[in-house]
């Protein structure tokens, strides 16, 4: 007998013998941009079309955090964490520029929350976008850094700002619409 593909999922595999094996694939975690932390720092909610977000001011600094435990079926090599965004206000055109910040600790169960040094990401955008037109802007977590490696089942918890310093700044709002983790998976996942 050969062997055969689910019709559902092509990184599952029926053996002869009947087993199934799991090969490694790109799996994709949304994690929606809610209200956190104190309301005087908090990114403000507001809509767009159908989209529901938190916007970020070009004249606060003002935060977002969100967590994602690294699950069992992460093959141990780097993620990926996008912020899913667009132009709020008014377009992007010329020089204006989008700066997102991530500051984050990978934390194991019974870790202080504070142990080592939190890791930076930025992103910058300087494309000209419409108001409305979705970007997703992209950095790596690095899963052997210095400071926050990275362990299955440790949780990792991100602090989420924009840069209203970066030399150009959109003087417009943004709308951060959601997070999304992009890891390798080498099984099935436990959950979403």
């Amino acid at each position: 007998m050969a062997k055969r593909l689910l019709p559902t999922n092509n990184a599952i595999q029926v053996e002869n013998d009947g087993s199934i094996t799991v090969k490694r694939y790109e799996r994709h975690v949304q994690i929606s941009a809610t209200p956190s932390g104190t309301p005087a720092s908090q990114m403000d909610v507001d809509t767009l079309g159908t989209a529901v977000g938190l916007k970020s001011s070009s004249a606060t600094d003002q935060y977002a955090g969100c967590q994602w435990e690294i699950p069992h079926d992460w093959d141990g090599t780097d993620c990926y964490i996008e912020i899913d965004w667009l132009p709020f206000s008014g377009a992007m055109s010329g020089t204006d520029t989008v700066e997102w910040i991530i500051e984050y600790r990978s934390i194991a169960e019974g870790e202080v929350i504070t142990t080592g040094t939190a890791v930076t990401l930025t992103s910058t955008n300087a494309d000209d976008l419409s108001q409305g037109q979705t970007k997703h802007s992209r950095m790596t977590l690095a899963y052997n850094n210095a400071n926050q490696p990275m362990v299955a089942q440790d949780h990792m918890y991100f602090l989420v700002h924009r840069n209203t310093g970066v030399a150009n700044d959109f003087a417009g709002t943004a709308l951060i619409t959601t997070y999304e983790i992009l890891y390798n998976s080498k099984g099935l996942p436990a959950s979403n």
